[in-house]
Formats: C-alpha cells, structure tokens, sequence
C-alpha cells in the first residue's frame, strides 16, 4: 500500500510547479503583447507619414499645374505685386514658364 500511496501522490504537480509554469507562461504573453504593440505603433505611424507625404505632393502637383497653366506676360516672366499682410510686405513669386 504504501508503494501505491506514494505512486499517486507523486503522481500530481506540486504548488511551486504550478507557480512557476504559470509565471513563464505570463512573461511569454508580457513579451508577445509588448511585440504586437510595438509593431503596431509602428505601422500607424508609418502610415500617417505616408498620408502625410502623399497630400504634401498633391498640393505640390496642383501648384505646379495652376502655375503652369498661368498666361506668359513680360517675355515669360510671371510678375506682380508682392501681398501685403498688416503692412508687412511677403515673399516675392517669379515664375519662368516655358
């Protein structure tokens, strides 16, 4: 009997098993979620600059063709008068089309 005895109670996992299995299985799962989030983060922000960069090269596309399509006054020279905003004069645009 007593082989027996001592056969089934050898036969389950102790407390300290359990524990220990469990806290490698969290420390998987810990390292999984932080890969997985970082690797998202990464994707949404790859993705907003590339939205970003596409808009950025429309406008750039418009200006060049709203240029572009500007009639050639002065010898092909696009000329004018600077804006003024509060009295302050801006940047001047000179436009050479072809």
């Amino acid at each position: 009997m007593s082989t027996r005895a001592s056969r089934s109670r050898r036969a389950a996992f102790t407390l300290l098993e359990v524990i220990i299995a469990t806290m490698i299985v969290a420390m998987l799962a810990l390292t999984l979620y932080r890969f997985l989030a970082a690797n998202l983060a990464a994707i949404r922000i790859s993705t907003e600059l590339n939205d970003e960069r596409e808009a950025v090269q429309a406008v750039v596309r418009l200006l060049q063709s709203q240029l572009n399509d500007l009639p050639v006054r002065e010898a092909g020279a696009l000329g004018g008068q600077p804006y003024k905003f509060q009295g302050l004069s801006n940047d001047e645009i000179t436009w050479k089309c072809g």
